[in-house]
């Protein structure tokens, strides 16, 4: 059960709660595709569909020929998941907790992708590895592998896309890509295609310089010259307006 459990945790984000109380006919089958039924409680929105892999799809399936098999609380016969007891109607989400906690803490070896001074791989915080936080690994590589925000929007069920915006960092691979992907839809002044061949000639070319663009330009040549007043320790002299013929007559007279 709790593999089970763990596997709808990992391929769907759902919420620990929503995954304790689905429905025994969460499962779907709609033009060839699986889709899972659940209820956003948060939200008070029920019914939600998530389309979710074959693969998914089959681990419910394993599970409910072995449910079938077991001598379950009457208050739960139509949960996925039974309760321990006839005090509840499904599965308590703190169990959920508990089965992951006891499973991470059972690994015997857990590095991370930082390494310590000597080159080696720091041990991974297991206090990281919690039910909730499988949600936000799934936002993230969502992110990482190109959805668009307002899909990932629609796939968390969040009302707002800031809230979604708050479930998924920027990477550098994500802002390496988006630069690669402008690059090559640079064009020149007079509007014709101009592709950039690598992405530090794109940065060399974005440079903003007085009156020319930087690959034309050296730094001297783009560099006002200094006139002598400017030089350290003397104040400038104010600038003096030109005097034209016509006033000098006036004066004069």
């Amino acid at each position: 059960m709790f593999r089970t459990i763990y596997v709808l945790l990992r391929d769907t984000g759902r919420r620990p709660a929503e995954i304790a109380g689905l429905d025994l006919d969460c499962l779907e089958y709609d033009h060839g595709d699986y889709q899972l039924i659940w209820h956003n409680m948060k939200g008070r929105r029920l019914r939600r569909r998530l389309p979710i892999l074959q693969q998914t799809a089959d681990a419910i399936k394993d599970w409910k020929e072995s449910r079938a098999r077991l001598d379950l609380p009457r208050n739960s016969a139509g949960h996925l998941f039974p309760a321990i007891s006839n005090s509840y109607r499904h599965l308590d989400s703190g169990y959920i907790s508990r089965s992951i906690r006891l499973w991470a803490d059972s690994i015997p070896a857990l590095d991370s992708e930082e390494l310590g001074r000597d080159g080696t791989s720091l041990p991974f915080d297991r206090s990281k590895i919690f039910p909730y936080a499988f949600r936000h690994t799934l936002c993230q590589r969502y992110a990482d592998a190109g959805v668009l925000q307002h899909v990932l929007q629609a796939l968390m069920d969040h009302k707002s896309a800031d809230t979604t915006a708050a479930y998924f960092q920027v990477s550098k691979k994500m802002k390496r890509e988006a630069v690669d992907t402008l690059r090559v839809l640079t064009v020149d002044r007079h509007g014709n295609p101009a592709p950039m061949g690598s992405a530090d000639a794109y940065e060399m070319r974005a440079v903003a310089v007085p009156w020319a663009s930087s690959r034309r330009m050296s730094r001297q040549e783009a560099t006002p010259a200094r006139s002598a007043s400017s030089a350290p320790g003397v104040l400038p002299t104010a600038p003096t307006r030109p005097i034209s013929p016509l006033s000098k007559t006036r004066s004069a007279a």
